[in-house]
């Protein structure tokens, strides 16, 4: 299975490049979550629907997160 961290820069590398072409910076997170529990599911190993919804869940929510924080640094605040 890919490692959560590498899912995890995939799916910021892929948010930043939607806010870039002009997509709402407020469906950002929604997107990632999404995105996450696709590609959560899309490599699993052993296929266990549900667990692998929820580690898409916390793929994605790690995407926001660090985002989140990486601007906070960048700001100063």
């Amino acid at each position: 299975m890919v490692e959560f961290s590498t899912m995890v820069g995939i799916i910021m590398g892929i948010s930043q490049l939607l806010k870039k072409i002009g997509l709402d910076p407020r469906v950002i997170p929604i997107f990632n979550v999404l995105l996450g529990t696709g590609l959560s599911l899309l490599y699993s190993n052993d296929f266990d629907f549900l667990e692998s919804i929820q580690q898409g869940l916390i793929i994605g929510l790690s995407a926001s997160g660090m985002y989140d924080v990486c601007m906070s640094f960048k700001k100063g605040d």
